[in-house]
C-alpha cells in the first residue's frame, strides 16, 4: 500500500502541530500496520520536515526511555531490599531468644547522643549489653523496659524496636514504588513529541 499525497500531507500537518502520537495512530489505522512500523514511518516523515528537530526529539526519547529503565531497576532493587530486610528479621527471630531487659543507664558521645546500657538475665546470669547505636535525642531512658533478641549461637544482641525496623522497610517500599511510578511517567513522556 502506497501513501497518497493527501495522507502524507495530513501526517506532516499533524507532525508540525506537535501531534506525533496522533500521526502514528493515523498511519497504524490507515495501513493496518504495527505501532512500531507506524512510528518508523512517522519518524522518517518528521526527519524530512525538520531533520535537526527530529534528531533532537529522538535523542530526548532515548534519554527518557533510559531514565525510565534506570528508575524501574532502582524500584525493583528497593523491593528486593525490602524482601531482604524481612528475611533477615525473620531469621533473627527464629535463631534468637526473646528476652526482656531494662535500661540501666545511658552512655553519651561527643555529639550528646545517647545509647542505652541494658541489663538482662540469660541462663541465670545477669548480662549488660552496651548498645553502639547512639541517638540524639536519646530514644531510651533509664528504667525503661525493652525486649531483646539474643542469638542462641553467639550471644549477639539486637534491640527489638519494631517501629524503627518497619520504618526502614516502609521507606524502602516507598522508594521502590516511587521508582516504578517515575519509570512509568518517564516512559510515557518518551512516547510524546517535544
Amino acid at each position: 500500500m502506497a501513501m497518497t499525497e493527501e495522507n502524507r500531507i495530513h501526517v506532516e500537518d499533524l507532525l508540525r502541530r506537535g501531534r506525533r502520537t496522533e500521526a502514528i495512530r493515523y498511519l497504524r489505522d490507515l495501513f493496518s500496520i504495527s505501532e512500531s512500523d507506524a512510528e518508523k514511518i512517522t519518524d522518517a516523515l518528521a526527519t524530512q520536515i525538520n531533520p535537526g528537530e527530529a534528531r533532537i526529539n529522538r535523542m530526548r526519547r532515548i534519554m527518557l526511555k533510559s531514565l525510565a529503565m534506570l528508575m524501574m531497576i532502582a524500584g525493583f532493587l528497593s523491593f528486593a531490599g525490602v524482601s531482604l530486610l524481612i528475611y533477615l528479621h525473620q531469621q533473627t527471630v527464629r535463631t534468637s531468644d526473646h528476652i526482656q531487659g531494662k535500661v540501666t543507664a545511658l552512655q553519651y558521645n561527643a555529639e550528646n547522643a545517647g545509647a542505652p546500657l541494658i541489663t538482662y538475665r540469660r541462663n541465670g546470669e545477669e548480662v549488660v549489653f552496651e548498645s553502639s547505636e547512639f541517638n540524639a535525642p536519646p530514644v531510651y531512658h533509664a528504667g525503661q523496659t525493652v525486649w531483646l533478641y539474643v542469638s542462641r549461637k553467639d550471644g549477639s544482641v539486637l534491640i527489638d524496636d519494631s517501629r524503627r525496623h518497619w520504618a526502614s522497610v516502609g521507606r524502602l517500599a516507598l522508594a521502590g514504588a516511587a521508582g516504578v511510578a517515575f519509570s512509568i511517567v518517564f516512559s510515557q513522556f518518551a512516547r510524546r513529541k517535544f
